[in-house]
């Protein structure tokens, strides 16, 4: 009988402690959280700087994300979820609909949506400015709704 508990190895964020910005990472860390909220999958999340790596993780792997279960390591995403789909059934991950606009409309939100919090980051975070007064207040809508349209 197979083990209900899964590891899930992450690009680390700038702090080696938080999920990175890593689309594939993000991806299976979201469908692995809902199989561990709803179903038997028990899930632990460790986030790895691959230019410095554990030593226990060293050449474990030479690519995020990447799961391991019951002694086994997988590196791609997709077999990843069609693996973790297959011993863990409920709830499923498959969905009915044209699977790569699917793919690509979660690109594009994600890809804009880092726009938005470099250029956010970049307003406040500035060490030489001492009038924070002066920070421009963002939203999020509005932000993703310019730059659709310049996109387009």
């Amino acid at each position: 009988m197979s083990s209900s508990h899964v590891e899930l190895f992450v690009r680390a964020g700038r702090d080696n402690k938080m999920l990175g910005g890593c689309p594939q990472c993000q991806r299976v860390f979201l469908a692995l959280s809902v199989k561990s909220e709803y179903g038997p999958l028990t899930l632990s999340v460790t986030p790895v700087n691959l230019a410095r790596p554990p030593t226990e993780l060293r050449g474990a792997f030479s690519r995020l994300p990447a799961i391991r279960h019951d002694g086994e390591t997988l590196t791609d995403a997709e077999e990843m979820l069609q693996y973790v789909d297959n011993l863990f059934p409920e709830p499923s991950l498959s969905y009915d609909c044209d699977r790569d606009a699917a793919t690509q409309a979660c690109q594009d939100v994600f890809s804009r949506y880092l726009v938005f919090v470099r250029l956010l980051l970049s307003t406040v975070a500035d060490p030489m400015r001492n009038d924070r007064t002066a920070v421009p207040r963002w939203d999020v809508n509005f932000f993703l709704t310019k730059f659709s349209m310049q996109c387009k």
